[in-house]
């Protein structure tokens, strides 16, 4: 009896086994550039505000494709979104919510993807000495940031220049 349930389990299995090749799904992995500014700008009191790169004026290079197709160069980056949404964030932690937007040249036309999502910041995260991670419906991914403008000692940091990286779900 045994042998037999034995070949009925294995012709089941082999009937509900996929049919063809699978071939996996190229995962497409984009960097961004771009500069924030943030309002009021962290500060070692801890605050709330929001940020914005005005609009898609970064840039961003994605090594596959963006919505099925393949770009043909770099293409633009921005965010917008809200810190402190929890608490108060100062200079060594920080979090918030952002939306952002990259659109990439293909032959078929631009190409668009949005995203948002909680985010989080602080020293030794993200890869460098100040970064974060990001999660989001269309990639999770991290950043590295670079102040332009304040030093969070004696001025307010409102400017940051930030590299991220993600890699695009699906």
């Amino acid at each position: 009896m045994k042998p037999r349930m034995l070949l009925i389990a294995g012709l089941v299995l082999a009937l509900l086994a996929p049919v063809g090749r699978v071939e996996a799904q190229q995962k497409t992995n984009c960097e961004a550039r771009a500069d924030f500014e943030f309002k009021p700008g962290f500060w070692r009191d801890g605050n709330s505000g929001t940020f914005t790169t005005n609009g898609e004026t970064g840039t961003v290079t994605c090594d596959g494709p963006v919505n099925g197709k393949m770009p043909t160069g770099p293409g633009t980056y921005g965010a917008y979104g809200d810190y402190g949404t929890r608490d108060p964030d100062d200079c060594s932690n920080a979090e918030g919510i952002y939306f952002n937007s990259i659109t990439v040249p293909t032959a078929d036309g631009p190409q668009t993807v949005k995203n948002k999502g909680p985010w989080v910041v602080g020293a030794f995260r993200g890869g460098g000495a100040f970064g974060g991670e990001f999660k989001g419906e269309t990639a999770d991914g991290t950043f590295e940031a670079t102040p332009k403008e304040g030093d969070c000692v004696t001025r307010p940091m409102t400017k940051l220049n930030a590299v991220l990286h993600w890699t695009i779900k699906g």
